[in-house]
This record gives C-alpha cells, structure tokens and sequence, in this order.
C-alpha cells in the first residue's frame, strides 16, 4: 500500500489511481489523467491479469479474461506510448537493421544508394557503423563513406575513428571482452556506494525491530545485531576496508537455518515463515550483495580475452565523445534520434571499460 511504501522509504512520492481493465473507457480515462498530470513515464509493468474464471463480459460486451488480459492492457499501453513521428521509409529501415541483426552485406549498399533526404542518409551512415562495429560486415565502410557528410560533427569523429579502427571483416568489436573485464572490475566508487547502500538498508532494518512485536522476531532481530550477529559485521565491514575481504566467508550460507537456530537458542517457539518470508527475502538479498562486494574486494582481476591496443585507444576516443555524441543524437527528432541512441545503447559496454581502465 501507499503507506507500506512511505513507511519503508521516507520522503517517497507516492500516489494511486484506480483503473478497471474490464471498462476500456475506465482506462481510456486513465490515460487521459496520467498524460494531463505528467509528462513522462519511465516504466510500465503490465502484469495485472485474471485467469480461469466465470464466464462473464466486460463491459463492452467482450469475453472477461480476453478483454482483460489482451484488450485492457493493448488500449493502456497504446494510448501511453509516446508520439514517435512519421515512420520511416522501406529503405531507411533497411539501413538500420543492423542495429539489431547482421551482417546485413550487399541490402545495406543497396538500400542507402536509394536514399537522397540527408536526414535519412544520417540514419543509413549510423546502420553502416552498426555494420562494422557490431557485425565485422563490410559494406558498413562503403556506406559510412557514401553518407559521412549527413552525420552531425561528433558522429563524423566517430565515423573516421571507426575507419582508422580497421577492424577485420567478419568480426566487430569483441563487446564480450569489454563486458567480461566489466563484470569483475569495481571502481573505489561505485563499491564505495553499494556498501554505502548497504549500511543504510542496516539502518533502516534495524529502526523496525518495533514491527517484530513477537518473541521469535524480537529473538531473530537481536541476533541479527548481537556483537557477532551478521547485520552487524556486515555493518562493520561498510565502515572498515580491513573486513571486507575476508567477510564474505564469514556469512552462513543459509540465512533461514541461521534464523531459526538463533530463534531456538532464545528459547522462543519457532518463527511461522509463511507470514515472514518478505522479510527474510530482504535478510538473505542483502546478505547476497555483501557477499559479492566482499568478493569483489578479495581479488580484482580482469577476465575474459585482452583488450587490444587499437581496441583500447578506439574505447578511450568513444569515452570522450560519449557526452557530445549522446546529446547530438537526443536532439533530433523522432524517429531519427532512434538509430544513433541504439547504437549508443550497444556501445555503452565500451565506454564504460574506458572510464574504468583510463
């Protein structure tokens, strides 16, 4: 509810609003509401569905679980999507497929010779970088250099970075390489702020010790902050560098057996974890990270194949342009701004490498 929510996290924005699936003018007037009163919506999960039940009609006459489940959610979501302009042409879509799928080879030549509207040779030029840096395909090169000139100042860099890169054909940027290195190397910061993170979640948890007003959760929150509990070496650790390697070994690897062990040396009856399962849900997730970061902490090696000295430079030019070329592309109009921003999208593994490793 509102108020778990606010209870959980202070400060929090919350609000409602009621919406009927079974009534397409109860979400039609819905979406009216949330359109007047906002002017964006980051996520929408779409969940909310019956299954199995009585015959019945909703209110425009369509069977209940099908204009629940399909129709309700198709008019929700349609009516909230965002006006993506005019669509674009056969040719220029042909351009952009290798944003999603190559090498897309003699099509893609073909297709961007048939384009003459310089704003669509810009998105033909961006599916000739996706070509080569994702796919190694190369009529990507042949595109690029017929269309360069469409491309705004930042992109233009990166078309020539791309052509200096001379990345052999059939293979494109080894994207595994930089997100395997990303996935075990942690910068200070960013673990500095996940336990940041973690030593507030402690907090709050243990603030709430009122809401276990019963003998086992007053046994197991107590335990959870003795002076060897868990919570409090994890908190511990969130203060001191010096315990942060050797805490994951530390931590049991079943926090529901430690629980009830703890319960049991209170001499409280046992916890009915049927009504407490969110809670020790929290326990065990915030255990989990601990664990992980501890690990980060203990070694820092890369993984995954060497990034290449070319590779590396091609990654550090990407990482400064980052800014420039993000905004250039969030500028255009849609549906053009589109192309550049997914090709940013698969290309975020490599700046990100850069800024760790430079």
């Amino acid at each position: 509810t509102v108020a778990d929510i606010a209870e959980a996290v202070p400060g929090a924005d919350v609000g409602y609003e009621v919406l009927e699936l079974t009534s397409l003018d109860s979400v039609r007037a819905f979406t009216d509401r949330f359109t007047e009163s906002n002017d964006r919506l980051d996520v929408l999960i779409g969940n909310a569905g019956i299954m199995a039940v009585p015959f019945g009609r909703t209110e425009e006459g369509f069977e209940l679980q099908f204009g629940t489940n399909h129709l309700g959610h198709f008019v929700l979501v349609g009516r909230l999507l965002p006006d993506n302009g005019e669509p674009l042409a056969a040719a220029v879509c042909t351009a952009a497929l290798p944003l999603e799928y190559g090498p897309v080879g003699d099509a893609l030549e073909n297709a961007a010779l048939e384009i003459e509207v310089e704003s669509d040779q810009a998105v033909a030029a961006v599916g000739g970088l996706a070509e080569t840096l994702l796919w190694g395909g190369p009529s990507g090169g042949q595109v690029v250099g017929l269309h360069r000139e469409a491309l705004s100042p930042r992109w233009r860099e990166l078309a020539d970075a791309v052509r200096e890169l001379s990345l052999p054909d059939g293979r494109g940027l080894p994207l595994g390489a930089f997100t395997a290195q990303l996935a075990t190397t942690l910068t200070a910061a960013e673990a500095e702020e996940r336990w940041a993170v973690l030593a507030r979640r402690i907090d709050e948890i243990r603030r709430r010790r009122g809401r276990f007003n019963f003998g086992a959760g007053q046994a197991w929150h107590d335990g959870m902050f003795a002076a060897d509990g868990v919570l409090t070496r994890i908190e511990a650790a969130t203060a001191d560098l010096a315990l942060r390697a050797e805490l994951g070994s530390d931590l049991p690897s079943d926090i529901r057996r430690h629980v009830d062990r703890l319960v049991a040396d209170a001499g409280e009856e046992p916890i009915q974890w049927r009504k407490q399962m969110a809670h020790l849900n929290r326990i065990e997730e915030l255990v989990l990270e601990a664990r992980s970061l501890s690990a980060r902490t203990a070694s820092r090696a890369d993984a995954g194949e060497p990034v290449l000295a070319p590779l590396r430079r091609f990654a550090l030019q990407t990482a400064d342009a980052w800014d420039g070329l993000f905004s250039e592309a969030d500028i255009l109009p849609p549906p053009y701004r589109h192309p550049p921003l997914a090709l940013l999208e698969r290309l975020t593994p490599v700046a990100k490498w850069a800024r760790v490793h430079a």
